[in-house]
């Protein structure tokens, strides 16, 4: 039987909730993302191919479904698929997409009319009474069991007794609704906590009420399509809007965690009953029964295996894949750098702006401009070590310290004649290196914003710089196509390397051993500082414009004009991978703290994030 898709935005969850208890009551199959989605599946995947199966389609258009990307990109799916599309008006107004498509009003929050049903069957068949059957909620018999009796003199019917098909498919149901009201949400690419599973197992020496007979059912938990169609006799939630049968369950689960079900047991929860006396009288019955049957399961927690993701390592580099695209600058990401924990990333780009980014929701937090600062491209950027604060350099020959927190501009660094290149923090905080177009490095005091000294030597402008992991030394290269190693303390050269070609990224490995260096040339020099040898690598590639390694130091990454991506082993020197991202120069390259993800950008403005394939 065809299966009726349900969008709409997760504000909207209640109402779509109760639609689709109505919708399962009158016999229709119904989709939900949170429904029918099981743990460790794709979510664009099921999604797509549960539009492309739908036998009819519902959007619920409220102002925020009209915002959600998710919820446009599904009506646009339907409408290529050529599936029916039969729109509700929750909220606001028509959406565009829509206008040729008649809708249903249902402002006053009330569930659409028989005349809408009938119209949803004659494309998509319910499960009763064949085709084109009036699908009006039947009447459910009176229940048969002792208990359900004893509740029933208080005025309380009891669910019907399904088949045993129907009451498994809604068990389940009922179950996997309770978990994600209970806030457990699955999340494939966070570092969150293992979700957990509540599931209900037979016992025979915990059980209560007495095993069911033929003419006498077992007491299952009642699922909503029966809570609702059943609505008109159960008083409503005035809390919710929900029927106190099904907020009774909804509560209950709800709490699972923390509750412990036996034949004593005390259920307690935050929820409020109705106000009216016979009301709370109505609730107090139901959850006595709910407690007596849920006497007659083990409640365990078992934890749902979550996706891990490996680090990016030489034996691994084969499985590197594109996973994620973000496109919030307009212009040429010129620099890309990670929070110390992981938790956010900034990106720096020609377009002005610097965006501090959530690096698990990829949400921009704080764009990273004001009308004083930043006037033109913004060339670098670089956290603190304490990852509090972001250094952001500038063509119009500024720096700007921002505090990470709130987004504003703490200091503004003014010292160089033109534009700034590159900056760099000391592995101590403590101080800031900058370099330019003025061919010179300037050392800063973060706390003052004084200008402490700088070092003169190259004769054209300096593109990149990079700190020893020790904070003792200082490397530069320059368009002169010379590679300089600075003493902090007293700004003397202590070697110098003439490479033959404009260095445009000059980098320290993690353990301070080697420096990478690459430029406007197909080859990449791997300078090993103790031997003090250079060991030349060739690659079939455009000049190189950003380098990363990766934090264990086993691999780095390099970005090249013509659009490839290519991954070293930073041990043997050799390329492992060359992979061709665009036709477009790749520019801004970082890896992740814990080296499972690498960032690249692109002239478009674009950041592609790149992962092994997860291993559970």
């Amino acid at each position: 039987m065809a299966h009726i898709f349900i969008s709409y935005s997760h504000s909207d969850r209640l109402y779509a909730e109760q639609l689709s208890a109505e919708l399962q009551c009158r016999g229709f199959n119904v989709w939900m993302d949170y429904l029918s989605i099981q743990g460790g599946n794709r979510w664009v995947r099921e999604i797509t191919t549960a539009i492309k199966t739908a036998g009819a389609f519902i959007v619920i258009m409220t102002p925020a479904a009209e915002n959600s990307e998710w919820v446009e990109n599904e009506i646009l799916l339907a409408q290529r698929e050529g599936i029916p599309i039969f729109p509700l008006l929750l909220e606001g107004q028509e959406f565009a997409l829509l206008l040729s498509v008649q809708s249903m009003n249902v402002t006053t929050g009330d569930l659409p009319t028989d005349t809408y049903f009938n119209s949803l069957a004659r494309v998509c068949p319910p499960n009763r009474d064949g085709v084109g059957a009036d699908v009006t909620p039947k009447h459910l018999p009176e229940p048969t069991n002792e208990l359900a009796k004893a509740i029933t003199q208080t005025d309380i019917p009891n669910p019907a007794t399904r088949s045993a098909r129907w009451i498994w498919f809604m068990v389940i149901a009922l179950l996997l609704g309770a978990i994600v009201i209970a806030g457990i949400v699955l999340n494939n690419d966070g570092d969150e906590s293992p979700t957990t599973t509540i599931i209900a197992q037979a016992t025979a020496t915990q059980v209560e009420p007495q095993a069911p007979t033929q003419t006498e059912p077992a007491t299952l938990p009642p699922d909503t399509a029966t809570a609702t169609a059943t609505k008109t006799t159960i008083p409503t939630d005035t809390a919710t809007n929900l029927p106190l049968e099904t907020q009774v369950w909804l509560d209950l689960t709800a709490t699972a965690n923390a509750w412990t079900p036996t034949p004593s047991a005390t259920f307690t929860t935050s929820h409020t009953p109705p106000n009216t006396p016979d009301d709370t009288a109505t609730y107090q019955a139901l959850q006595t029964q709910a407690i007596l049957t849920l006497t007659a399961a083990v409640w365990t927690e078992t934890p749902t295996p979550t996706p891990t993701l490996a680090p990016i390592r030489p034996q691994n580099i084969d499985q590197l894949a594109s996973t994620t695209s973000l496109n919030a600058h307009t212009d040429t990401i010129n620099a890309l750098a990670f929070a110390p924990d992981g938790a956010t990333f900034v990106s720096a780009s020609r377009d002005t702006t610097a965006l501090l980014w959530d690096a698990t929701t990829n949400d921009v937090i704080h764009i990273l401009k004001t009308q004083t600062q930043h006037t033109d491209a913004v060339t670098s950027a670089y956290y603190a070590p304490d990852g509090q604060r972001i250094a952001t350099a500038s063509s119009d020959a500024t720096i700007v310290i921002w505090d990470i927190v709130t987004g504003t501009p703490q200091q503004t660094l003014r010292g160089h004649n033109g534009s700034v290149w590159d900056i760099a923090f000391a592995p101590d905080g403590l101080t800031l290196a900058s370099a330019g177009s003025d061919g010179i490095i300037i050392i800063w005091d973060v706390a003052s914003g004084e200008r402490l000294t700088s070092f003169s030597g190259h004769s054209n402008a300096i593109f990149s710089i990079d700190y020893a992991p020790d904070g003792l030394t200082l490397a530069s290269g320059s368009l002169d196509a010379n590679a300089i190693i600075w003493d902090v303390a007293t700004g003397a050269a202590l070697q110098a390397l003439t490479v033959g070609y404009p260095i445009s990224d000059i980098m320290y490995s993690p353990d301070g051993n080697m420096l990478a260096i690459g430029g406007v040339s197909e080859t990449i020099i791997f300078w090993e500082l103790a031997s003090n040898q250079q060991l030349e690598r060739r690659v079939i590639a455009e000049s190189m414009n950003d380098m990363a390694f990766a934090p264990d130091g086993l691999s780095l990454a390099t970005s090249h004009n013509n659009g490839l991506l290519v991954i070293w082993d930073a041990t043997t020197y050799e390329a492992l991978a060359t992979i061709t991202v665009s036709s477009d120069p790749l520019n801004g390259m970082i890896f992740t703290p814990d080296g499972t993800t690498l960032l690249t950008g692109s002239v478009s403005g674009s950041i592609t994030a790149w992962r092994i394939t997860p291993q559970n």
